[in-house]
């Protein structure tokens, strides 16, 4: 039987942990759009000088202290899934101790590449920061495809255990699933761009923000829903 306690404890943490992520994915994302502007790097405004060192800093920190607080809300997803499921809570311990390691570097290395299109642009030219970051990014984004793979086991697993009623939680909870979450917002920015729509700061937000906001609200909503809505075993409760 889950400790509802240490639930709690586990879920404000992982509140905490992924609202910091998503500050650092602001920084990244809350920039003034160009329909010219095409995947992690090539953007107008870092060109412009809208990427300085210290949101660069600030991404860092609020990494650091987000992958703190996100591994108490992945231990209660762990925990969360029937004990006599031996085999597979530890395999998404694993994914989660990768996710931790990983979900930082990836987050630093964007604002690497997002920094070094302001620093070349500004003191040098848009063309030598454009040849430097497709450098780096067809370098260092193989990389965080393999990395991917842990991060997306973990929900994927989770999505699984959800939708085979081996969680205390309802399926119900399946609505909120994470990568579900992801998925909706990853499609909002293509759904407008092949409607025509211009490029917005929110289609920025819904792409750069997605890894992170669709934690936020699971752990947000496994937190606050009504324990008969969320529950699936009434000895959870």
């Amino acid at each position: 039987m889950m400790d509802l306690n240490v639930n709690k404890k586990n879920l404000i943490l992982g509140i905490i942990g992924s609202a910091f992520m998503m500050a650092g994915d602001l920084t990244l994302s809350l920039i003034t759009p160009c329909d010219n502007d095409t995947g992690l790097f090539i953007r107008q405004a870092y060109f412009d000088g809208q990427y300085p060192a210290w949101k660069l800093i600030f991404l860092v920190l609020t990494g650091a202290a987000g992958v703190f607080g996100y591994w108490y809300g992945l231990e209660e997803m762990h925990n969360s899934i029937l004990p006599e499921y031996g085999k597979t809570r530890k395999c998404f311990k694993i994914c989660s101790m990768f996710f931790c390691f990983t979900g930082l570097v990836i987050h630093y290395g964007v604002g690497i590449g997002a920094y070094e299109v302001s620093y070349l642009a500004q003191h040098f030219d848009e063309e030598t920061a454009r040849r430097v970051v497709e450098n780096y990014a067809g370098n260092i984004l193989p990389g965080f495809y393999i990395l991917y793979i842990p991060i997306a086991g973990i929900f994927i697993i989770h999505l699984i255990m959800l939708i085979m009623k081996k969680t205390i939680y309802s399926r119900r909870m399946i609505c909120f699933s994470p990568i579900l979450l992801m998925g909706i917002f990853a499609l909002i920015p293509d759904i407008r761009q092949a409607l025509g729509c211009h490029l917005t700061t929110l289609d920025y937000l819904c792409s750069q923000c997605s890894g992170n906001v669709s934690p936020f609200l699971y752990f947000l909503l496994c937190l606050v829903l009504p324990d008969g809505f969320k529950y699936e075993h009434t000895s959870h409760k």
